[in-house]
């Protein structure tokens, strides 16, 4: 086993391990919050669904990452031996990043940074050419405009919730914690799915798994199991303070608030997983916790932490593709010397 080997298998768990404990609070926040859930059977549910999902839901967005938006078989034709150590910086940056933001203590999109330094590292082998920018354009779009769509939906939902319910207390009953179980669990099932599948393009094409040209893109079991194990232990670890960032600061959250939120972002997430497209699990259920709250009280929302966490989505893609790029640059310099 060679070294690239070596470091593209222990940081891809590492990655995803670091993914699992970021996005532990975006999944569990809102069930816990509500104290629909204590802390650890709420983790419990969603490390399972983390699992199950990153095992079994499809490799549509997998596809879209490592078939689709870079063109690795035009790296292959050029630099072919190259293109694990392309894998390594992407995954290093989106590492490197992750654990900086992490430690800050806000929420951070590990979609953002993996996507980017994905972008970075083969411009850096291959130039701008390696890279589909059509394919590109519409995964960005689709990261754009899912916390929109989140808000939006999110805010007419408990609209119109309010309307339907009018007379009954906030604190909604047994069926509305039984719904909000349901879809803790279909929430972690997509981003198992559609975070597992990220890293799981970067070891089969790493590891140069998957022929260039082939129709189909297929990912052998055993990256799914460590993937799936990865991220699901991530979840067991990770549920720390940085619940009350979005389940406490963002907004007071309440039963009826958590079911509306869990149901905008656990059926986003789970279409976009459907579709192929990789999208930010931080961005969807902070969007949808922000449009509860504005469809029930937007006084009451702490638009300052929202920024906070703003701030740190738009500066990640550019970051940590920067970061990828002059990684895979002195790799490079330092094996060709």
């Amino acid at each position: 086993m060679s070294l690239v080997t070596i470091f593209l298998l222990v940081l891809t768990f590492l990655f995803l391990l670091l993914d699992g404990m970021n996005d532990s609070a975006n999944l569990v926040s809102t069930v816990v919050s509500s104290r629909t859930l204590s802390p650890q059977k709420a983790v419990l549910l969603a490390a399972a669904g983390e699992f199950l999902g990153a095992c079994f839901l499809g490799s549509a967005v997998a596809r879209t990452m490592g078939q689709e938006m870079v063109f690795v078989a035009g790296s292959s034709s050029q630099m072919g031996s190259y293109v694990p150590w392309a894998a390594l910086s992407a995954i290093l940056a989106a590492t490197v990043w992750g654990g900086v933001s992490w430690m800050s203590g806000l929420p951070c999109s590990s979609t953002h940074a993996l996507l980017g330094g994905w972008v970075g590292a083969f411009a850096a082998l291959s130039g701008l050419a390696t890279v589909q920018w059509d394919k590109v354009c519409s995964v960005f779009l689709a990261i754009l405009g899912a916390p929109l769509a989140g808000f939006a939906i999110s805010w007419i939902l408990i609209k119109g919730i309010y309307r339907l319910v009018q007379g009954i207390p906030v604190k909604a009953g047994g069926a509305v914690r039984f719904l909000e179980r349901i879809w803790l669990g279909i929430l972690s099932l997509a981003h198992g799915a559609n975070d597992g599948q990220k890293s799981m393009a970067v070891l089969v094409s790493g590891l140069l798994l998957w022929t260039p040209g082939d129709n189909a893109y297929f990912i052998p079991v055993w990256v799914r199991l460590l993937c799936s194990t990865a991220i699901s232990l991530g979840v067991l670890l990770g549920a720390s303070n940085t619940v009350r960032t979005l389940g406490f600061r963002l907004y007071k959250v309440q039963s009826i608030h958590s079911f509306a939120s869990q149901s905008v972002s656990g059926g986003l997430l789970l279409i976009s997983t459907l579709m192929g497209f990789p999208l930010s699990t931080g961005q969807v259920v902070s969007s949808s916790i922000l449009g509860v709250g504005a469809g029930v009280q937007p006084r009451a929302i702490r638009w300052e932490v929202a920024l906070e966490i703003a701030l740190n989505w738009v500066i990640t893609l550019p970051v940590s593709a920067l970061l990828a790029y002059f990684m895979l640059k002195f790799i490079l310099l330092l094996i060709k010397t």
